[in-house]
């Protein structure tokens, strides 16, 4: 098995990584693709963690294979349910070239190999508990919560977490931190053909991202999320965000010191801010049990 890839560093207080030139990078120094994504295995328990722990920059320790006749056994029986359906995903949710599909469970039978980016329901929305139309490709976080909390069962959940470069029928594929939320992944996906596709997925570009040397490289076609592809919204880092509900607790318990603090989130993401505050503060934090459900999945319970 080769080494995963490193991940993209996440920005640190000041942003990171701003007026970096980032170097042209050959294809032929990146190293080989494991055979495969290995199988998810569910946690018996999960050990309390810091939040950190899933916004570091360390890489994930790699992936086992899946075997080739394990893999076979879904290809062709799939393959006939892909060609004799009449629904095909839209062309932002597929990777040309192939059966793959990123994001997109709106109905069944539209290929063999769905990616998942990260768990949150405009992504994961469609998938079920009934699913058994191939793999779900994801990331470990990302898939504790698609069988805790959806019911998928197990044989159809395999692994490429942040940094994995994998071999799936025949394509490389890259998982790249994503800066969005616990599991968050972007996917890379590289055709015998030379042709290389980016599915981001929802992410939070920083500049350290193009640290990563295969988001250097010259892709074909890039799917990209534009909801804020535009000049007149401009954010502040993730750090300095925090900073600022800090300070403005702080602020506020100078005018009432009994101010009950409320923080909205996803089902998964904004963890950084209401933990950082418990964190500052040396407050605890009360969350309903479907909250702390999710939480114990990402180990921070």
């Amino acid at each position: 098995r080769a080494p995963p890839l490193a991940p993209a560093p996440r920005e640190d207080a000041q942003g990171g990584g701003e007026g970096r030139t980032a170097a042209p990078v050959s294809t032929t120094a990146l190293p080989a693709a494991a055979s495969g994504p290995r199988p998810f295995t569910p946690p018996v328990r999960h050990a309390a963690k810091r939040i950190t722990t899933y916004f570091d920059s360390n890489a994930a320790e790699g992936s086992e294979c899946i075997g080739a006749a394990e893999l076979a056994e879904f290809s062709e029986a799939q393959a006939q349910r892909f060609s004799a359906s009449r629904f095909r995903p839209p062309p932002s949710h597929r990777v040309p070239g192939t059966d793959f599909v990123v994001d997109c469970f709106g109905r069944q039978r539209i290929g063999c190999h769905y990616f998942l980016t990260h768990f949150h329901s405009d992504h994961y929305g469609g998938l079920t508990s009934s699913f058994d139309e191939g793999f779900v490709y994801c990331t470990d976080i990302t898939a504790r919560c698609v069988h805790a909390v959806l019911g998928v069962r197990i044989p159809y959940l395999r692994i490429i977490d942040a940094g994995d470069a994998v071999a799936v029928a025949g394509v490389r594929v890259t998982a790249v931190d994503a800066n969005h939320c616990p599991g968050a992944v972007m996917f890379i996906f590289t055709l015998g053909s030379g042709k290389r596709y980016l599915h981001c997925g929802d992410f939070r570009y920083t500049p350290r991202m193009m640290d990563h040397p295969e988001l250097r490289l010259h892709f074909h076609t890039v799917f990209l999320d534009t909801t804020y592809c535009d000049p007149r919204y401009t954010f502040c880092t993730q750090s300095d965000a925090i900073e600022q509900a800090l300070e403005f607790i702080e602020a506020q318990l100078r005018v009432e010191p009994k101010t009950l603090f409320l923080f909205g989130t996803y089902s998964i993401g904004k963890e950084r801010v209401f933990l950082g505050a418990a964190k500052h503060f040396g407050w605890k934090v009360y969350a309903d049990a479907r909250k702390r459900r999710l939480l114990s999945l990402l180990g921070l319970e």
